[in-house]
């Protein structure tokens, strides 16, 4: 019988677990009916499938708490009368604030399923430990399912929040191959030099992805490369503080600010490399897009997912202390310290490991050929339509 599901996200705009929600409505689409509920009309930035419905209120990225008080208290409502009458099966909710309205709800007419997409216990603003870490703790359990968007993220919510092992399961992304393989014949929205090598970071230009270390291993690579070049996609409140530091280290030229990039694909499948240095993720969706686009990984070892991607026969619980590991699907460097650096600060430790991956990324050309290989395999194990199975194959236990 054809599953009816109701989908809670904030918007379709920007972010990864807003790609996540629009490619799974439109992979699902096939096989269940599918509603997304938003708070508000908004550009949607990614394709979809299914119906949008929507609060109401009007379109904000200033989500503050007056904000997101009057988005619960209209969510809560809504969905007591789409649970109600909607005929859903389920209703799959996505990131915080989503999630507490599917809960306070209820689950007497259809399954409460919530996602969590990020590793929580790293999270560690006011907002988070006064407000979040408490509603999870209380809430959580009384979901019929937290899908956790990685093995990591399951284990820190376990140990660090008390949710049961039987209400947890891991759901990775999945990776819409045949769209992305479209998207990447397209023209790119930058100019690019054919004669220079090209590392690649995409994400918002926010702490959380760490960019600055990036810009400053880079930084001591183009002493020697001269024709090396960082295009850096996104962005977000740290841009002006990473425009700085590229002065201040020399590469104000070298590396490009593309901003956010509505087809990405395109610019990926004309660099020749993907540098992640990510304090720290759910499941980097970025990673896999870029394995899909045929790009060597280069990653920092990252809560969650960098090793569940990149060295999934090793324990995720393992974290690189020093040097460089010559990972199945890529190469891995320590974590980086996250701490705010200055161009003449001297290079720590971790950053020196990302210099010699990316120096040997540009000089050996029979290990990038061997990583852009090892990308693809690892890109084929993460379809877009096994992913979308196993949200499906939720509904029935």
């Amino acid at each position: 019988m054809r599953k009816k599901i109701l989908f809670l996200i904030t918007s379709l705009t920007g972010g990864g677990a807003e790609r996540v929600v629009c490619n799974l409505s439109r992979v699902l689409s096939d096989k269940a009916d599918i509603d997304i509920l938003v708070n508000s009309e908004s550009k949607k930035d990614y394709p979809h499938g299914g119906r949008v419905l929507t609060l109401g209120m009007d379109f904000t990225k200033e989500l503050t708490w007056g904000v997101q008080f009057k988005a619960l208290i209209r969510r809560m409502r809504m969905l007591r009368k789409l649970k109600k009458e909607g005929g859903y099966d389920a209703c799959i909710s996505f990131m915080d604030g989503s999630n507490f309205a599917n809960i306070l709800s209820g689950k007497k007419y259809c399954k409460v399923i919530v996602s969590e997409r990020i590793m929580l216990s790293q999270c560690r603003t006011k907002k988070y430990r006064y407000f979040v870490y408490p509603m999870v703790k209380l809430l959580y359990p009384h979901a019929d399912t937290v899908a956790a968007v990685s093995n990591e993220c399951a284990l820190d919510l376990r140990r660090n929040f008390g949710i049961s092992a039987d209400k947890l399961t891991a759901v990775y992304n999945g990776v819409d191959h045949d769209f992305i393989k479209e998207m990447a014949e397209k023209e790119p929205a930058v100019r690019m030099d054919k004669e220079c090598f090209y590392f690649l970071n995409i994400g918002r230009l926010l702490q959380q992805k760490g960019q600055w270390h990036l810009i400053r291993a880079f930084s001591r690579v183009s002493r020697t490369h001269k024709n090396a070049r960082l295009m850096i996609c996104g962005s977000g409140s740290d841009e002006k503080y990473l425009k700085k530091l590229a002065r201040e280290c020399g590469v104000e030229k070298e590396v490009i600010f593309a901003g956010f990039c509505e087809n990405p694909y395109a610019i990926a499948s004309r660099c020749d490399a993907y540098v992640s240095t990510s304090l720290f993720e759910g499941f980097s969706n970025v990673l896999i897009e870029a394995m899909t686009c045929a790009l060597p990984i280069i990653s920092v070892d990252f809560k969650s997912s960098a090793r569940e991607i990149l060295s999934p026969d090793t324990s995720f619980e393992h974290k690189l202390k020093k040097g460089l590991e010559r990972a199945e699907y890529g190469l891995i460097t320590p974590q980086n310290s996250g701490e705010y650096r200055e161009g003449a600060d001297p290079l720590e430790e971790s950053e020196k490991a990302l210099v010699q991956a990316m120096e040997l990324m540009i000089e050996d050309d029979e290990l990038r050929q061997h990583y852009k290989e090892k990308s693809l395999e690892r890109a084929t194990s993460l379809t877009l339509e096994t992913i979308a199975q196993k949200w499906l194959d939720l509904l029935e236990e």
